[in-house]
């Protein structure tokens, strides 16, 4: 089972992309509604405003044989309940959200690779549930991702938060392609035999991250 959160600017690029990339069911987690603004940097159908992202998204798809399950709502802990050993793509924009992906991964013994951008940057993470605890945790890492509220998005609306933090279309597509390379990564067992963590950076030029170092 593959999980897809967040529907919005990375996750529309991504679906159509990870749905010819496996077999595997996919479900999608998004509780926004597309606003008019998104049409400039989001990869969604026209003519669809006011609609579920999650909704719109897996119809956009009605031609290819149907492989989805829809939830139109932002997942939190009492909602997200993860099958065994399943992979979480987190495309959301609020570290709130990412923090339920990662701890429902250690809990459920979840792969997870997290995909983002801030305007003209990207990054795509990987995250395995032995890496706890190790300097190959996001949340060691990245620790404000334990602590930031300010963009929950059960408090407050995603176009809020896009206004604090602009996507722009294409880095929302480069941050999809290198979560797609993650995955391409984990199911080839790469990952292993590297120290590799994930990819950032921007058009000019992408890093591989590696545990142990810093931003």
């Amino acid at each position: 089972m593959i999980y897809l959160i967040g529907c919005g600017g990375v996750g529309s690029y991504l679906l159509p992309a990870l749905y010819h990339s496996t077999k595997d069911y996919i479900t999608l987690f998004d509780g926004d509604t597309i606003e008019q603004k998104n049409y400039e940097r989001q990869h969604l159908e026209q003519h669809h405003t006011g609609e579920n992202k999650a909704s719109v998204m897996a119809r956009s798809l009605h031609f290819l044989p149907k492989r989805f399950e829809v939830f139109p709502e932002y997942i939190t802990k009492d909602n997200f309940f993860p099958e065994r050993k399943s992979i979480i793509f987190c495309c959301v924009d609020n570290h709130p959200a990412r923090k339920v992906c990662l701890q429902k991964a250690d809990e459920h013994e979840c792969c997870v690779i997290l995909s983002a951008n801030e305007y003209e940057s990207v990054q795509a993470y990987l995250y395995l549930p032995e890496w706890k605890d190790t300097p190959r945790d996001y949340r060691i890492k990245y620790p404000e991702v334990m602590t930031d509220t300010r963009f929950d998005p059960t408090q407050r609306g995603c176009n809020e938060v896009l206004e604090s933090f602009p996507q722009l279309a294409i880095f929302n597509n480069l941050a999809a392609a290198l979560g797609l390379q993650l995955f391409h990564i984990l199911k080839t067992k790469r990952f292993r035999h590297t120290t590799a963590i994930g990819f950032e950076g921007n058009y000019n030029k992408i890093n591989t991250i590696t545990y142990g170092t810093h931003r």
